[in-house]
């Protein structure tokens, strides 16, 4: 279990941001690799090989003959079937979850359609691969920005990337590029958390790496600005503060679809209604050491 992460004044929080320009940031042979894949795909769906299920994709930047590669893909691929349960649990319920009153801790009650769709569109009626839309996600395990932080390098009130995303048109398409830093792989799956271990309130104990990828979901253009037509973008981090935003806000900022899905979800799965977040004790994250996280 990776240290706990805090700002400056000792307090802990978890931040997450969009990143722009990131076909600025890419290198052409990895823009060329994407291009290639676009076009088997394009060919494929012409043939009609892909019909409804298209996974999404790991650049040949990945070792899959080196233990690490291979098991970052891994936990990549193990996170993209939480994000698509944690949508699924939301968008089959979804009357529920309105009615509980959880829905209403993150957005207004005029937008429920909009988000709705937003999970919706995540989702895409499979419970392991999800939308078809997000094929068009490309994990690279280069860190193209520059912005990760080394392991063990971090310093006391750092900000210390998880993970980044961003939109670009190839071909005709709209895609994206996507990257986990070193310690977002020190977020816990969903099966790695229990019931026993989240307390009573509304925390970032809840938190799985497949909740951070939900939340790079809703910046894909494909996901959440087909769902209510403006980008999705990032206005405030963490269970406390999403709570805070006006509901304009409120519906294109990520990090309130990421907590309404993790408050829903255990709250059904662990049969017990959670008290909200209190202060910066319920947004303790543990994987940045010294720093406080933050995901693009």
């Amino acid at each position: 279990m990776a240290a706990r992460s805090y700002q400056t004044d000792g307090s802990v929080r978890i931040a997450e941001r969009d990143i722009d320009n990131i076909q600025d940031a890419a290198p052409e042979d990895m823009l060329e690799e994407i291009d290639d894949i676009l076009g088997d795909i394009h060919t494929k769906t012409k043939r009609g090989t892909i019909v409804k299920r298209l996974a999404s994709q790991y650049l040949p930047d990945f070792d899959m003959n080196n233990p690490t590669d291979s098991g970052h893909v891994q936990q990549l691929k193990d996170g993209q079937t939480d994000a698509v349960q944690l949508a699924s649990y939301l968008e089959q319920s979804w009357s529920n979850a309105v009615d509980n009153g959880i829905y209403g801790h993150y957005f207004g009650d005029a937008d429920k359609d909009a988000v709705q769709k937003v999970y919706k569109n995540i989702w895409g009626t499979d419970d392991q691969e999800g939308s078809i839309d997000l094929g068009y996600i490309f994990w690279t395990n280069k860190d193209i920005k520059g912005i990760c932080t080394t392991p063990g390098t971090e310093k006391q009130g750092d900000s210390i990337t998880l993970a980044y995303i961003g939109n670009l048109v190839r071909n005709n398409q709209q895609i994206a590029i996507a990257h986990m830093c070193d310690q977002g792989y020190d977020v816990p799956k969903r099966s790695d958390v229990s019931c026993d271990s989240l307390g009573s309130t509304v925390s970032t104990l809840m938190d799985v790496l497949g909740a951070i990828i939900l939340h790079e979901y809703t910046h894909f253009d494909r996901i959440g600005k087909a769902a209510k037509g403006t980008h999705i973008g990032d206005k405030k981090y963490g269970p406390l503060d999403v709570k805070g935003l006006s509901d304009a806000d409120k519906l294109i900022n990520a990090d309130s679809y990421r907590w309404l899905a993790l408050e829903y979800y255990w709250t059904t799965v662990c049969g017990k209604t959670f008290s909200g977040p209190r202060d910066d004790r319920d947004n303790d994250e543990s994987a940045c050491q010294l720093g406080k996280c933050i995901v693009q």
